[in-house]
């Protein structure tokens, strides 16, 4: 049994299922599942949303035959412990100053290498 939150995007695997990934304590894991299964997951995990968190209980494969010796989980069950939510991010007043005054400092220094560089007899 694994838990962790549903993150990317979902892959269809040859042959039928998918594959979804979840995140748990800074880890990755690979889950095959049905599509069924794959249909209740409302929300996957990006910039925009956290994902859902799910339990899956399944084979853990060190080597799966059936996928080219990858390390996976091949879910029997799968469980929506809690549901996926809309993310906020906020740009903190010095940060976004400081991206303002590097983008205009980097922008100067373009503007004169290139000038230089046009100037040179090379």
């Amino acid at each position: 049994m694994v838990e962790g939150e549903a993150v990317g995007d979902v892959l269809r695997a040859l042959g039928g299922g998918s594959w979804v990934n979840i995140l748990g304590d800074e880890v990755g894991l690979g889950i095959w599942m049905t599509a069924d299964m794959v249909e209740r997951i409302e929300y996957l995990g990006h910039y925009k949303h956290s994902g859902d968190l799910i339990r899956v209980t399944g084979t853990l494969n060190r080597t799966c035959e059936e996928h080219g010796g990858e390390f996976d989980v091949h879910a029997e069950e799968m469980e929506i412990l809690a549901p996926g939510e809309p993310l906020t991010h906020h740009i903190r007043p010095r940060e976004g100053t400081m991206g303002v005054v590097g983008f205009i400092v980097g922008s100067f220094l373009l503007i004169r290498y290139l000038k230089l560089r046009a100037d040179s007899p090379l």
